[in-house]
Order: structure tokens, then sequence, then C-alpha cells
């Protein structure tokens, strides 16, 4: 059976080499999944939207290299008896790590104090509650919202509260908790001056024309509305915006298409065997600093810092497309060593945010 693979992603010929599958590869912007004309597997991003099309029934399988699903007309496909399949939480760790670094750089900014301050997770799913687990270890102060699985509250509600929010949940239109446009006017208007609001779930769940409205508050996006076609005055108005690369460390790049290639292996019925050998980063640990920053911020910002530092992949409005294609040059936490450090409790608590020792 013919595959259909989508030229941009990552470390796709290793898993095709193992699984000596018969390829064609395609660009995303021309490729017409009406028009395929024999039996196929095709393996799209999350750039390749399928509503509006009328999906070829030669499509056997259609898998995403993407946690996201909001971008597959599922329903359409289901109608037609082709399965779908994502790479649900493969890239959790780097989109908790984006979470972590962007935390590390407002601490040490004094944007953030983490012996007053407070955060609220909106989404305790994968990522979410990743993020909760770490911050709970580290005994910085939050809150977790989730009507589906529960959170610390039960409610949103009080927000003058937390001088950071953070939302990690899928983009759904329907239900009894829709998340279309859920961070707007009503919260916006109800946090305090100088709060953080994160998003790196998508572009929809922001009310991107109403957050015009606040200078006072500090958008982090790494999502938008629209995408590639960014609204510009939103772009501009956001306080760090990077082109959709929080869960894009390459381990995670990695996961993500390890976990469509094994959708595909199951399908046929082969197994897929690819060693990692993803390259690693080392970073020497410095006592004085590293101590330091544990005593005083609760987390070693400095060397959260050296391994990913989100503000490096700031991007000019019309790069957006291209930055975020050709983007595949971040270390995880995960490829960090982290040498020199002798001190037990401390290399816990490194081991803990995911480094190697």
């Amino acid at each position: 059976m013919k595959v259909l693979l989508d030229k941009k992603i990552p470390y796709s010929d290793l898993f095709a080499e193992s699984l000596k599958l018969d390829i064609d590869v395609f660009s995303d912007e021309s490729f017409d999944i009406s028009n395929v004309i024999e039996d196929s597997i095709v393996i799209v991003r999350s750039t390749y939207k399928t509503h509006g099309r009328d999906v070829s029934n030669n499509v056997k399988l259609l898998c995403s290299v993407s946690t996201g699903e909001d971008h597959i007309d599922k329903e359409s496909l289901i109608a037609k008896g082709i399965p779908v399949k994502f790479s649900t939480g493969a890239n959790a760790v780097a989109v908790k790590e984006y979470f972590l670094s962007s935390l590390a750089f407002l601490i040490k900014d004094q944007q953030f104090d983490v012996n007053g301050d407070r955060i609220l997770i909106i989404g305790a799913g994968n990522i979410g509650s990743a993020i909760a687990k770490t911050l709970a270890e580290f005994k910085i102060d939050f809150d977790t919202f989730d009507p589906f699985v529960g959170g610390t509250i039960n409610e949103i509600k009080n927000l003058h509260k937390y001088k950071l929010i953070t939302a990690h949940v899928p983009l759904t239109r329907n239900g009894k908790y829709p998340t279309y446009n859920m961070l707007n006017d009503l919260i916006f208007s109800q946090v305090l001056k100088d709060t953080i609001i994160i998003n790196t779930a998508r572009g929809g769940i922001l009310n991107e024309i109403e957050a015009l409205n606040y200078q006072d508050i500090k958008f982090i996006s790494d999502v938008f509305i629209n995408e590639p076609n960014l609204n510009k005055d939103f772009h501009r108005h956001n306080f760090l915006a990077t082109p959709h690369i929080a869960g894009h460390s390459q381990f995670a790049r990695f996961k993500m298409t390890k976990m469509a290639f094994d959708h595909v292996a199951d399908f046929l019925g082969l197994e897929a065997k690819v060693k990692e050998g993803l390259p690693s980063q080392t970073i020497e640990f410095c006592s004085d600093r590293d101590c330091y920053d544990m005593k005083k911020y609760k987390l070693p910002v400095n060397l959260l810092l050296l391994a990913y530092d989100p503000r490096k992949n700031q991007f000019a409005c019309e790069d957006f497309l291209n930055m975020r294609n050709e983007f595949n040059s971040r270390f995880g936490y995960d490829q960090t060593n982290i040498v020199g450090c002798s001190d037990k409790i401390m290399s816990e608590q490194l081991e803990n945010l995911g480094f190697k020792l």
C-alpha cells in the first residue's frame, strides 16, 4: 500500500526505512487529498486541514503528526469509514518545558514572584497535569480547573488571585464546556494589572480582538487564529510571541513522528524498530548560580534558560510559516546533560525537571 507523506515531517526517513514502505512525499500547500487515486495511507501535519475537502475513498488511514485534532474533520472521515489517528500526548513534555522556561524568564525579570504570586492552570490533561505536578514538587502555588477530570477549583472566578494564567485545552465549539473564545472579555476584565496569560493550546480559545483592548495584560502566545495569516495587531500586542513551536523540541517531534508510524505499522501488521539517536547538549552545573537560584526562586531559572529560552524564538509576523516549518533546532530538557552537580538533593530536583545527569 502506498504511503503519502508530508515532506516536512522530521525523522520520517528513519521509520520509512525500518518499515520498508512505498512512500511518496508531498507539500501540504499543494496536496489535494480528494485526488488520491490508489489505496493509500496519508500522513499529514497540523497545518493540513481536511474541512471542506472531499477526502478520497482510496485513503485507507489518515494519520496526523499532531496532538491537536481541530484541523481534521473527524465526522466526515468516520462517515466514510476512514480511520484517523493522532500523536496524542507525544509533545506534552515539550509544552511543559516551554512553560517552565517562560516561567523562568518571568521570575528572573521580576514579572512573577514565586513567594507571593499564584498560577491558574486551565485544563488538567496530559500537559496541564504535568505542569501541576512540577509546580507542586517545587512548592510554587497554583490552582487547576478542569470540568472533565476535576481540579483544585470548580469554577473560574476570583481571578485577581492569579498573576499567571496558562491554558492547556483542546479547541471545541460544542458541548457543555466549549473552549472557543473561552479567554475573553469576561476573563480579561477580572484580572489585575500585569497579569500574564499564556496560550500554547489553540488560537481559537483566546479572543484576539477583545484582547487588544487590554494594554495591562501580558500575553504570551504560541498559537493564533487563522494561522499562518495572523492578525498583525494581536501579534504586536503580545509580550512574547512564538510561531507555534511550544511542543516542538527535537525529542517531542521524534516521539510524534514515531507515534504516527506506530499507527501505520499497526494498521499494516508490521513492527517498527528505530533507535532515537538524537543529538544532545551539555550544560555545566554552577553551584553558586544554580543553588542560589533554587534558594531564591525555587527553580534553577538560569539553568532552565540555558537549556531553552523561548524569547529566542520570537518572530516577525510575515515569517511565521517559514519559521514554523523549518524549526527543529530546540533541545528538550531530556536531551540536556547537566555535568558537575555533586549535590544529591539538587541532582534529584534536576532529574525531576527532566534533565540527564
